[in-house]
């Protein structure tokens, strides 16, 4: 059996694993953009707070170990193509503009999120910065060495666990949320309200109901233009959330509106699976990982 895997960062590599380990006798491809796997996102708030103090920390596989796995591993890969109907994937070599096509029975779609940026003036300025891949906290923490006020723009999940990092590093850190409460899609409001006091006490800066208008460029800091009025930064990282990436098979699966792949439950497993059977939108248990692909 041909097994393809879109993405490998941790679902992507936690899958190959179980896979491989479970069932050596299928083949396994992996495509993956960047130079490195199995990177841990979640982590990133330890790193920017300090207590990982390496991002190699948060990697913990490496291509080479997969290849002794069995499987084939592509890495500087950007997968431009995916048809449904003809089990199909048209891969580029981003830096040999040298083109792939392969033909699986199983595809483990594992290709993650991608920011969610409201349409704001200016929020390419360089001191307006994103918080997600390795890359991108490689930058930000080389960023806030050498900066005092920090201001975050959304209240989600990554924008507290930031404000709780920066507030443990001696930063001066500001949350600005354009709804009327923090982590809305995680907690009610009376949780919502027990985090934001607790990040108050400890010296974060809570703006509710202060949606961020535009970024205003000012030497050697950046202004936000809010409906509160305008305030200066030496930083400002956007952690306005995510969308998921699902372009490749969005017209030819079912999504739901905010462009997520649309799953059923399995067997009561802790396990999703595509409405189309030969897909695997997502596998969060991995040890049971490879009952889903063989099912």
């Amino acid at each position: 059996m041909e097994i393809v895997i879109i993405g490998c960062t941790h679902a992507g590599t936690a899958a190959a694993q179980a896979i491989l380990q479970s069932h050596p006798e299928h083949h396994v491809t992996i495509f993956e953009r960047h130079d490195d796997i199995s990177f841990l996102a979640c982590g990133v708030a330890l790193y920017l707070g300090g207590t990982v103090d390496a991002l190699t920390q948060l990697h913990y596989q490496t291509p080479q170990a997969l290849r002794e796995l069995g499987a084939t591993v592509y890495l500087h890969h950007n997968v431009l193509k995916v048809s449904v109907a003809d089990h199909m994937v048209v891969a580029r070599d981003i830096q040999t503009q040298q083109e792939r096509t392969m033909h699986y029975d199983k595809l483990i779609m594992a290709t993650g999120a991608r920011h969610s940026l409201p349409p704001l003036t200016g929020a390419d300025a360089k001191r307006v910065l994103l918080c997600k891949d390795a890359k991108e906290a490689e930058v930000v923490k080389s960023s806030a060495e050498v900066a005092v006020d920090i201001a975050l723009i959304g209240g989600g999940y990554v924008g507290v666990e930031l404000a709780e990092a920066y507030a443990h590093t001696g930063h001066k850190v500001t949350i600005f949320e354009s709804g009327t409460q923090l982590l809305r899609n995680y907690l009610d409001v009376e949780n919502a309200t027990t985090v934001a006091k607790r990040l108050t006490d400890n010296g974060v800066t809570v703006h509710l109901n202060t949606p961020v208008r535009a970024f205003v460029d000012v030497p050697d800091h950046v202004g936000l233009r809010t409906r509160a009025g305008e305030f200066t930064f030496d930083l400002a990282v956007a952690t306005t959330g995510f969308t998921p990436s699902t372009t490749l098979v969005e017209s030819q699966l079912t999504c739901d509106r905010h462009g997520a792949l649309v799953v059923n439950e399995l067997a009561k497993l802790v396990i999703l699976m595509c409405t189309r059977p030969e897909i695997v939108a997502r596998v969060y248990s991995i040890p049971l990982a490879s009952r889903l692909i063989f099912h």
